[in-house]
């Protein structure tokens, strides 16, 4: 008797394990990091001379 009732709980708690590390093995963390940066300009010359520079950064950080 005491020995079924040692197998019977050894059984539920490796359920219980078995079960809960599957279920968290499922779940994976991600994370993702998009980093853009851009940079140009431009000269006109002519009656009125005219010099552009830009610079752009677009920054993405995603979790999940």
């Amino acid at each position: 008797m005491k020995n079924q009732l040692f197998m019977n709980t050894f059984l539920v708690f490796m359920a219980v394990v078995f079960i809960s590390s599957e279920t968290l093995g499922q779940s994976t963390d991600t994370l993702k990091y998009k980093f853009d940066f851009q940079f140009g300009g431009q000269r006109k010359s002519g009656a009125v001379d005219q010099t552009t520079f830009k610079v752009i950064s677009n920054n993405d950080l995603e979790y999940k």
